[in-house]
């Protein structure tokens, strides 16, 4: 355990509505445990956390390059356990969280990232959504750039400092019930 943990999240949202995107060569679509691709994903060192979100029902946003993974982020539709707040979050129906995003290192700095958040807004649209959110460490700044390039607006802050296993949260997300 750590003596002192300190986390600041910035939270946004964007409307889901149909998007067309021409994102190059890079095709998106949400997989779930049957459709994922365990045998060319180079994350395999996460394959035991990824099937225990399967089987919760939380699906993952894969972006494919041909055969080679490029983009993947985990999207929630009921509750996500945001381990830097110790928080459990409890989604309003019918929004959507995504979260664990990460572009591999061979596809950074091409605009991926907001395309691929965009085409999931997309994608949850035409399954019903109303919302996307998204959060992010204040200090991340590639991803904050992203996902304001993605059209997402700021709906707030939380702060957290864990001390000796205890948690103070400050802060408010316009939108949320926390």
């Amino acid at each position: 355990m750590t003596c002192c943990e300190r986390h600041a999240l910035r939270f946004y949202r964007r409307t889901c509505v149909p998007v067309t995107l021409l994102t190059g060569e890079v095709t998106f679509r949400l997989s779930d445990i049957h459709t994922f691709p365990w045998n060319s994903h180079p994350r395999q060192e996460h394959f035991d956390q990824y099937r225990q979100r399967f089987a919760s029902g939380t699906r993952a946003l894969i972006g494919m390059d041909g055969d080679r993974v490029a983009f993947t982020a985990w999207v929630e539709t009921r509750c996500l356990r945001i381990d830097e707040l110790r928080w459990t979050w409890q989604l309003a129906s019918p929004d959507a969280v995504v979260f664990d995003v990460i572009t591999e290192e061979a596809y950074r700095g091409h605009g991926l990232y907001p395309d691929a958040l965009r085409r999931l807004s997309g994608l949850l649209a035409e399954e019903g959504f109303r919302s996307l959110w998204i959060y992010a460490e204040e200090n991340n700044a590639a991803s904050l750039r992203g996902i304001e390039k993605a059209m997402f607006e700021y709906h707030g802050s939380i702060r957290s400092t864990t001390m000796l296993g205890v948690t103070w949260r400050k802060g408010r997300i316009e939108g949320v019930n926390a």
